[in-house]
């Protein structure tokens, strides 16, 4: 490979449907919005224990979102009085990869909102599932293994049913998307985040921003379900984000220059390193 460079998206706690604005997440708790793609409009607002992080779709109705860890302290109620709400609750989340049934969402969507003629359509149908799981006929939950203890972005393979997850332990984790088990484990580099597919040539890609940066390159053979690094190409620090033309085959990632404005007072301990206006770049890497 070569580089050039160029400037340049469960039982519900509470079954009342409602249309207002959906509570700020605290702690441990995230916002999973869909999205109707035709009215271009939030249709659900969902309520989740996680840190969920990068979504992906597998072209055949499942969305995948991995889980980061997270501790989710709140109030339980536990009786009466002044102090019903004073007990505290924690509920840790382990890393896990959560697959959303699109359909089933989008029926479960549509079956509240005609249970509730009456409600004035001015906002989205919110699901809160902060301290309950949600029906695994909505939302399944993939446990993860040591092997990933914090995973970052994926990318999907639908046709051979696998995931590959990027982990914050310089890995790549290759993962059965109806089982969870963990198929491959390879080694990538520092500030691996984001990783794609491109299922004509089966790589898969990972974008590693950390250290002096750089792109590992993994060979898929869907055959015998073998996986293999085959070059680890250096690219620049923080080029963490990348998109695929299947077409072409060419890799696009994203980054820019830091620096420290010399000019500002200041000791050790007190400099900050600020981009530098004008140094985007994109990364164009071909064959």
């Amino acid at each position: 490979m070569r580089r050039r460079c160029s400037a340049a998206a469960a039982t519900s706690a509470s079954l009342a449907l409602r249309r207002k604005a959906g509570p700020t997440a605290p702690d441990g708790i995230s916002h999973v919005v869909a999205i109707d793609a035709e009215k271009k409009a939030v249709v659900a607002d969902f309520m989740l224990a996680g840190d969920f992080r990068y979504a992906q779709a597998d072209g055949d109705g499942g969305v995948f979102v991995t889980v980061g860890p997270a501790d989710h302290s709140y109030l339980f109620y536990h009786g009466t009085g002044q102090h019903a709400w004073s007990q505290i609750q924690h509920n840790v989340v382990s890393p896990r990869i959560a697959r959303l049934d699109a359909e089933a969402i989008a029926e479960e969507i549509h079956r509240r909102v005609s249970a509730h003629p009456e409600s004035p359509a001015v906002g989205p149908v919110h699901f809160d599932w902060s301290e309950s799981q949600p029906p695994q006929s909505l939302v399944r939950y993939l446990p993860l293994t040591g092997a990933c203890s914090n995973p970052q972005g994926l990318a999907v393979d639908g046709h051979h049913r696998r995931l590959f997850v990027a982990c914050d332990n310089y890995r790549l984790a290759v993962l059965d998307s109806n089982s969870g088990n963990v198929v491959a484990s390879l080694t990538t580099g520092p500030g691996d985040d984001a990783p794609a597919y491109d299922a004509d040539r089966e790589l898969i890609f990972v974008a590693n921003g950390g250290g002096y940066g750089s792109l590992t390159i993994v060979q898929q053979d869907a055959n015998t379900d073998s996986y293999a690094v085959i070059q680890n190409l250096p690219t620049m620090e923080r080029a963490r984000t990348l998109a695929v033309d299947s077409s072409s085959g060419e890799v696009y990632l994203v980054t820019d220059l830091h620096g420290v404005d010399l000019t500002k007072m200041g000791g050790i301990g007190t400099l900050r390193f600020d981009p530098v206006p004008g140094s985007f770049q994109v990364l164009v890497i071909g064959h």
